[in-house]
């Protein structure tokens, strides 16, 4: 039931995002908290979130490197 009502949020954020305005999200990407800030809003991510997207895109790349 949880993925359904992440679905759901997700098509409505898309919904609001394309009606309103094509570079501002109504909910985080990546958490689906609605967003307030309006420099988040142009994110698409709120504070919290965008910090561990960063953290988890460097792991990644660091990673990546080592196994080359």
């Amino acid at each position: 039931m949880n993925t359904q009502i992440t679905s759901l949020e997700s098509t409505e954020n898309e919904i609001e995002r394309n009606s309103e305005d094509k570079s501002e999200y109504n909910y985080c990407l990546r958490c689906h908290r609605k967003l307030k800030n309006p420099e988040y809003r142009l994110r698409g991510m709120g504070k919290i979130c965008w910090e561990k997207s960063h953290i988890e895109q460097s792991r990644r790349l660091f990673d990546a490197n080592r196994d080359t």
